[in-house]
């Protein structure tokens, strides 16, 4: 997700097959530069940790980007390290919940300490991977309670419903079958019409 200075933007949904990459690349900067008033960034992105969303943007746009670290995407990423890590069940709640409370109001130094010396775990290779995450993403997490509260967006859940609508469901129905080059026509089709671009699209074509 993709927000341009404090204000949240709605964006069309759009797609391109995979040899269009360079016009899916122009549509991407067309619709940043309509949002962005003086022509100059920095633009808010909101992702999980991928490193290959970093790197194409920072293509695409130069280093003039705040990456936030997606909330869901960071919370679940905690649940399945501290399934990993603790003990037992009680442990991995408990701990989650502590780790999880000082990461929503952006203490990442604290949770790291928190992991470092209160959580003997049965996996200490885990332990320290889940430290290593922490702190390569340290300025990428924020004080998301406090983003909340000003009614800013902290996860990239309307990039996943775009996900649903455009592939899941069209494309994942009992006894369904496609080819890459299929799935991916059909999921352009499917972006005009949520568009509403059904006859622009149509007398661009004929």
């Amino acid at each position: 997700m993709l927000q341009n200075g404090s204000k949240s933007t709605n964006f069309s949904v759009f797609a391109a097959h995979k040899d269009h990459r360079k016009h899916l690349d122009s549509q991407l900067m067309y619709h940043l530069s309509k949002y962005n008033d003086r022509g100059v960034f920095p633009i808010i992105v909101i992702a999980d940790g991928a490193r290959s969303i970093r790197k194409r943007l920072t293509e695409l746009v130069g280093n003039n980007l705040i990456f936030i670290l997606d909330w869901y995407d960071l919370s679940d990423k905690i649940w399945q390290y501290m399934s990993q890590i603790a003990r037992n069940k009680s442990q991995k709640e408990e701990d989650s919940k502590v780790i999880l409370a000082m990461l929503w109001s952006g203490q990442v130094n604290e949770s790291i300490a928190y992991l470092q010396t209160n959580i003997i775990g049965k996996n200490e290779l885990k332990k320290q991977e889940l430290i290593e995450y922490l702190s390569k993403h340290r300025i990428e997490i924020i004080n998301y309670e406090r983003r909340k509260a000003a009614g800013k967006k902290i996860g990239s859940g309307c990039l996943e419903k775009a996900n649903d609508l455009i592939v899941a469901h069209r494309q994942k129905k009992k006894g369904m079958a496609w080819s890459n080059d299929g799935s991916e026509s059909l999921a352009i089709l499917k972006t005009v019409e949520i568009n509403h671009k059904w006859q622009q699209f149509w007398q661009q074509a004929a």
